[in-house]
Order: structure tokens, then sequence, then C-alpha cells
């Protein structure tokens, strides 16, 4: 029987997502299903999973969505108690993944109800879906976690999930399309002009600044035809969130939530 459900989103190459799956799988059991929601990758990826499928070793669902989307159909189709999610493609895990999902069992004991934060998330599935993933391309996981922390209900562990990341390059265009809907869906996440641009302005200098607000400007206006959510009107939260609108580390989380900080050594 399922305990444990692995919830992917796959939105890298083909060859990123077999080093990065290859690595999920080989430190789990029969206590564990790997749930993978690709969007229609055209890379050969799709053909990469589908051979998994057949093979047993993943539960495969091809469907036509964001990566909000994708993460929240995965948590609905997950059959454990308890899930690991936000395991994205893009990384080379350490065998942890078990021993991270005792030590939440443990904690929720203790604790209640609440979202682990470790690199990838773990919570009850019943739990997670109560609060779930907005239909975001980007910032999905950011306003997630802020509404977590508004609740009380997000912690932080200390861990080492990854021994590497794998790099992908992007063309210019590709790199510009990105942007556009990142600042799009800031937008939507509610994050003001001024907070966007403050973080363009820290991240790109002079040149970058003016190449890219243009697509600022115009993701702006593009916003407006997509639903919008509050999560981050709050003005208290402007410093925490512009520097970390692009970490998703939350180095600075234990100096804001000292409280919600719980220590583990693996």
């Amino acid at each position: 029987m399922v305990k444990y459900s692995i919830l992917i989103t796959t939105y890298n190459t083909v060859r990123t997502v077999r080093q990065s799956l290859e690595s999920v799988l080989s430190q789990i059991d029969d206590d564990f299903e790997v749930i993978v929601v690709d969007n229609f990758s055209s890379d050969g990826t799709l053909e990469y999973l589908r051979e998994l499928s057949r093979e047993g070793k993943i539960r495969l669902i091809v469907a036509k969505c964001n990566r909000g989307e994708g993460r929240q159909i995965a948590l609905e189709h997950a059959k454990g108690k308890y899930v690991i999610a936000k395991v994205d493609m893009d990384s080379i895990y350490n065998p942890v993944f078990k021993d991270l999902v005792e030590f939440y069992v443990e904690k929720e004991k203790e604790l209640g109800e609440f979202v682990l934060y470790a690199g990838v998330i773990i919570s009850s599935r019943s739990f997670l879906l109560k609060v779930g993933w907005r239909p975001l391309q980007w910032g999905e996981n950011y306003e997630l976690y802020k509404r977590l922390i508004d609740m009380g209900k997000l912690y932080v562990c200390r861990v080492r999930i990854n021994s590497d990341h794998i790099k992908f390059k992007q063309g210019l265009l590709a790199r510009m399309k990105t942007a556009f809907i990142n600042y799009r869906d800031a937008f939507r996440i509610g994050l003001r002009f001024k907070v966007i641009l403050k973080e363009l302005w820290k991240k790109h200098g002079l040149v970058g600044f003016l190449t890219r607000f243009v697509l600022l400007f115009f993701a702006w206006i593009v916003s407006d035809l997509y639903e919008k959510y509050d999560t981050f009107r709050e003005v208290t939260w402007e410093e925490f969130y512009r520097d970390h609108i692009y970490d998703d580390s939350l180095n600075s989380f234990e100096v804001y939530h000292p409280d919600k900080v719980l220590r583990w050594l693996g």
C-alpha cells in the first residue's frame, strides 16, 4: 500500500528530466509512488516518461496545464497519505526523501497540520489539498508559501536536498518570453509595480533595466486579462518578498520566523 506520493511537474529538457528523475527513483521503495504531470513535451521527455510508465516506475498524467495547475493535478491524483511536492527536474537529489517524510510524520504528532519546506515541500495530502496551488505559470510556490506563512503553517528544515543543480541554456527569445511570463504572474499574485521595478534594477543594472522595462510594462497590462490574487498586497511583506522573489531557498526565513525553523540532523 502506498504511504507517500512524490509529485513532479516537468518543464525542463529530456536530459535534465532523465538525470533528475533517476536520482529520485533510485532512493525509493514500495512505500512510494511517483506521479509525473507533463504538459505535452515535444523534446523527447514525453517518450521517456511513457517508457517509465509502461515499466511501472511512475504514474504519468499528460495534461495541458501551467506549472501551478500541474502541481495541483499531481496532488489531486496522489494516493499516499503524505506527499513530497515541488520536486523539480533540475536537480540531482540526495537520498533523503524517506528520512524527510519520516521526520515530518514525527513532527506532525507535535505540531498538527503543517507544511515542511526543505528544498522540496512535505505535507499530509489532506492538508495540502485545503490550501492548494493557484493556476500560475510562475510564482505558484511563492504564492503558496505566503498563504501558509500567514496561516502560521509553514516550517523550514535545513537539509542538503540536492547534490547538483542541472543547468540548461536558453536562447535570447526564450529568456525574454520567460521574463515576460514571470512579470505577468508577479502582478497576478499581487506584487506591486514598484516592488518588481526595484528587483529589476537590483538584479540587472541599468542596461538590463532599460531592456526589460518594456517587457515589464506590457506584462502589467496583460496581467489584467488573467485572474488575480491579493496574496502579496501587504506593504509589510515588500522587503522580504523582493529579496526572495527569485530565490526558493528562503534563507532569511529564520530571521522573520525563528520559531518556525525545525532542526533536523540527518
